[in-house]
């Protein structure tokens, strides 16, 4: 037969002890979600976002009727966008606002040589685009005209 180690025996204690204590001890009394106050605060904040991309590949081609050819391709995405959100929230009003805007350049280029016949053909193409947006949510007593936060 196995006797219990002394070490053994303090943990056993201590589970017995831990047991006991959180029996005896009181949950938190009833919570009424109506005595509730939702505290006032204001929180800005400003996310800066930055992309770069590119892609660049060359390859040459042999085909089996004589003729070789050389293929380009170059490729450059760029973007850059501001995110302004900013919320409020008090006894007389709560909301919340969200500006962003955004731009973006790509740009491409694709050739292609044959080299038996000495002639290229390049394709390039480029695109530009701004995106603005806003919105806003809003409650409380007089919020139907203005809403910009003091």
């Amino acid at each position: 037969m196995k006797t219990i180690r002394p070490a053994g025996k303090a943990v056993l204690l201590l589970s017995i002890a831990m047991l006991i204590i959180s029996n005896i001890s009181l949950a938190q009394e009833q919570f009424r979600l109506s005595d509730y106050k939702n505290p006032d605060y204001k929180w800005k904040q400003l996310d800066l976002r930055f992309g770069l991309g590119g892609d660049n590949r060359f390859y040459k081609q042999e085909i089996e009727y004589g003729t070789s050819e050389k293929q380009k391709q170059y490729q450059m995405n760029n973007n850059l966008s501001a995110d302004y959100y900013a919320t409020k929230n008090s006894r007389s009003y709560q909301g919340y606002q969200n500006f962003i805007i955004s731009g973006n350049i790509n740009a491409n280029k694709y050739s292609d040589l044959d080299l038996n016949e000495n002639r290229e053909n390049t394709t390039k193409g480029n695109s530009q685009g701004v995106l603005l947006m806003a919105w806003q949510d809003r409650r409380g007593p007089g919020c139907a005209a203005g809403g910009i936060y003091s």
